[in-house]
């Protein structure tokens, strides 16, 4: 589910993460369970997943540049803190994400498998800039 929302409405805007509001799109995503994030992760999308596995395809788990599953191409910026880490049957949160935008690279969050400079390349092609 990808779309255009109001950024006002929903997400904090005064903590310096976005740049440039103006291009700061939003759409809401299924964060996998098992993580306690922050805003301004980044994040990549679950596309393939072991058999025993496959109810994470589709979810959005922190970008990992060693992975092998999809995530490890980034494709969005959480947008506000989750946490999935509760024990339970129904782990997964829906959260927004920004798949779009102008950041603070200062205050971005990344796994430490990715350099600044590397991170900030591979998410050019997601229309995402540091």
């Amino acid at each position: 589910m990808s779309q255009n929302l109001p950024y006002a409405n929903c997400i904090p805007s005064n903590d310096g993460l976005v740049v440039n509001d103006a291009g700061a799109a939003l759409m809401l995503v299924t964060i996998a369970a098992g993580f306690k994030l922050k805003r301004g992760t980044v994040l990549g999308q679950i596309l393939a997943s072991t058999p025993s596995a496959n109810k994470f395809a589709g979810q959005y788990v922190p970008c990992v540049a060693t992975a092998t599953d999809g995530s490890q191409v980034p494709t969005a910026i959480l947008a506000e803190d989750v946490d999935t880490s509760t024990t339970g049957t129904n782990w997964e949160k829906a959260k927004y994400a920004y798949r779009s935008g102008s950041f603070n690279s200062a205050l971005v969050v990344f796994d430490p498998s990715w350099t600044l400079s590397a991170i900030t390349a591979a998410l050019v092609s997601s229309n995402i800039t540091l």
